[in-house]
């Protein structure tokens, strides 16, 4: 996973670079339009006495271009910093809380709490759907974290 998003990411960077250097080449037709207009205007003396445009217009185009990408990533880091500090307090109350910080140990917090549970009994108190319960159980029971009670249907799990 972490391949694909680095791919995407210079995938996005090689994007970006595409799209400002069209930016400045359109920049710099429309300045050398300009310039090239400001040269058969009547009433300047002449292209040696208007200021060329383009040598405004390239400039202050890449000034606003540069502007924009740092004024995004700013944002995007921000974005990522609230994420990221809003993941460790979470964390940090599940711990305080003794929840645990993973789903496993949230699974079995609860099932310490009940005794035993059912599957469904354990996907309303968690919000998930009953396939990843049922792939947590198969882990824990691997581990050897849990029990199952078979005799009872539907079975219940609890903690070992």
């Amino acid at each position: 996973m972490r391949i694909y998003i680095s791919f995407l990411k210079i995938l996005g960077t090689l994007l970006l670079i595409a799209v400002g250097i069209g930016v400045v080449a359109f920049l710099a037709f429309a300045g050398f339009a300009i310039d090239f207009g400001n040269a058969w205007d009547s009433k300047s003396s002449g292209a040696s006495d208007t200021a060329s445009m383009y040598m405004v217009v390239l400039p202050l185009g890449f000034v606003v271009i540069v502007g924009w990408v740092l004024y995004t990533l700013s944002k995007r880091r921000s974005i990522t910093k609230t994420k990221n500090l809003e993941t460790k307090i979470r964390q940090q109350i599940y711990q305080e809380q003794g929840l645990g910080t993973n789903t496993q140990d949230v699974l079995l917090n609860t099932l310490a709490k009940h005794d035993s549970m059912t599957v469904e009994e354990l996907s309303q108190a968690l919000n998930l759907e009953r396939e990843k319960i049922l792939m947590i159980i198969k882990e824990l029971l691997q581990k050897g974290a849990i029990g199952q009670n078979l005799t009872q249907k539907p079975t219940r799990f609890y903690v070992l």
